[in-house]
């Protein structure tokens, strides 16, 4: 409230903090107005800082300091020497109008070469490129501005494969995208409410559009409510700075990179870093998001949004976060290749009893969370492993580290059909079970050569799901798992020739002694024997008065 009521009467948007005479951090008009929005008036301004703001020499020319406000991407400048001290501030507007007043000072921040960008843009998107510049065509004639936006941005400069496709249009997204389908052609999928809509292109892509807007969250971990706004303000609402760019698809600021908080800066040192001090007060997911990119990328946190994390952890801002809100996160988390070093900041930073009090991430934890993450990569040549996804399998896992009760309880947390919540809830029971049967047969086989060991096997897996058998295999000592892998390649593809048609063929009436043949003849099957061998397996499993007279 105090740090409000000084930035009214000095008529500034920033104020520098101090802590014994030491700068330690800054904080900005909108983070006050958003603390009392979330009823943050009485906590001190040190829990929302921002990272500190840079420093000038009173000597300083006005190109210096532009430069070093460019680079800083602040709304301050302190005057003066960090060991004695600031002599004044220097605010963001007052360097420009400063500038705007002296046109013979040059100089700016250097930005990425617009032909490379537009490279790099046609090297990620692929076929999809031609659909976003047709789509950009459209926009033009409708006096619109189109932008690539957020994730899209990230890895077009990073070089990555891109998940989604997301443009910002300056306008009417839905109206837009309509123009679209009825001059390109596709299909739309639009939600009025949230001034969004999804392209099908002719050609099968989806591509994102939304209408730039701004979000207002009126309480901490609430979901926000949707107002339209500029682009500025629709870069500034995101999670990150390295997600906070866009490209322009105007002819003529075609490939411009447009970068107002920084974020070319942090891809290039590696840093994550939110955009403003209520980040994780406004979406405690954000915690969790930042685990993931910081994996994925091998970035590091910066300290002063750790310092946020840790403020909003203090006041409880990540004990109103939804379970499903939650669970969504964790299940791409868990689709990441860098899943366990996900798990390994996870815990670091103290989130893992969000989850659930119990859950506790140690080493051995963590390394079934790899073994079964490479086991998944390498099952991937498998037919079998079509139509499922890395987090299928390691959400057993992480069942794997709570009790029964409590996996029932949390089983929300798991989001997607109840297939999947069946593999958080009991996957680890019935993995953990049928693993026992594959080492007993095992075990019985080396005590009796004449022990069908592979049939005994494929009956126990049979039962099991692609997932479950992934960590049945990451879990196995190296015979149950080099049969595991048999089943895998090979044994499900074992069939017998000899079903239902065969034995009324040879005579026999259909019952219920069919199923025990049928099985008798697959078992011979699974260990190598002949069409002559299943058959006679199947013969000696009828009973007499099965055979017709």
């Amino acid at each position: 409230r105090q740090a409000g009521d000084l930035l009214h009467s000095l008529r500034i948007n920033a104020l520098p903090i101090l802590d014994r005479g030491e700068v330690v951090g800054l904080i900005s008009r909108q983070d006050v107005d958003s603390a009392h929005r979330h009823g943050l008036d009485d906590r001190p301004v040190s829990e929302f800082a921002v990272a500190k703001p840079a420093w000038v020499k009173p000597s300083a020319s006005l190109s210096e300091v532009r430069r070093v406000m460019l680079s800083n991407h602040g709304r301050l400048l302190m005057v003066g020497d960090p060991k004695s001290g600031p002599i004044g501030v220097l605010t963001r507007s007052s360097v420009f109008r400063a500038w705007a007043g002296d046109p013979r000072l040059a100089g700016t921040r250097r930005a990425p070469n617009r032909n490379q960008v537009l490279k790099d843009i046609e090297a990620v998107l692929g076929d999809s490129w031609e659909y976003v510049q047709r789509a950009a065509q459209v926009a033009e004639s409708a006096d619109l501005v189109l932008h690539l936006v957020g994730g899209t941005v990230r890895d077009v400069l990073t070089h990555s494969p891109t998940r989604d496709i997301d443009l910002v249009v300056e306008g009417d997204a839905v109206t837009l995208v309509n123009a679209i389908v009825e001059q390109v052609g596709g299909s739309a999928k639009v939600h009025e409410t949230f001034h969004t809509a999804r392209w099908m292109t002719p050609a099968g892509q989806a591509i994102d559009f939304a209408s730039a807007r701004t979000e207002f969250y009126a309480t901490p971990a609430a979901l926000p409510t949707v107002t339209q706004a500029g682009l500025r303000q629709d870069l500034h609402r995101r999670d990150f700075t390295i997600n906070a760019m866009a490209i322009s698809l105007k002819p003529d600021e075609l490939g411009t990179v447009i970068d107002p908080f920084g974020g070319l800066a942090d891809l290039k040192d590696g840093v994550i870093r939110v955009l403003h001090g209520l980040s994780f007060h406004d979406d405690p997911t954000r915690a969790w998001r930042a685990a993931r990119f910081a994996a994925r990328f091998e970035f590091d946190i910066s300290e002063d949004s750790l310092g946020l994390m840790r403020s909003a952890r203090r006041v409880g801002v990540f004990d109103g976060l939804g379970i499903e809100r939650l669970g969504h996160e964790l299940d791409l988390i868990l689709d990441e290749l860098q899943v366990e070093r996900c798990f390994r900041l996870i815990r670091n930073w103290d989130l893992a009893q969000y989850i659930h009090s119990s859950l506790k991430i140690e080493r051995e934890w963590l390394g079934d969370l790899a073994t079964a993450q490479s086991v998944w990569q390498r099952f991937q040549a498998y037919e079998s492993s079509r139509g499922h996804r890395q987090s299928d399998a390691l959400w057993i896992i992480v069942g794997k580290a709570l009790e029964p009760a409590v996996r029932d309880s949390i089983s929300r947390l798991v989001p997607g059909p109840t297939k999947r919540t069946r593999l958080f809830v009991e996957g680890p029971e019935v993995t953990r079970q049928t693993l026992n049967k594959v080492s007993q047969a095992v075990r019985q086989a080396a005590r009796d050569a004449s022990t069908n060991l592979r049939a005994d096997v494929a009956e126990a897996l049979a039962e099991l799901t692609f997932p479950e058998r992934v960590i049945a295999f990451s879990l196995a000592d190296v015979e149950p798992a080099e049969l595991i892998e048999w089943w895998e390649r090979d044994g499900r593809e074992v069939k017998t020739d000899v079903d239902g048609d065969f034995l009324i063929a040879q005579g026999y009436q259909p019952g219920p002694d069919f199923r025990p043949a049928i099985r008798a003849a697959q078992r011979v099957a699974w260990a190598g024997g002949a069409a002559e061998e299943q058959a006679q397996a199947a013969f000696e499993a009828m009973q007499p008065r099965a055979r017709k007279s």
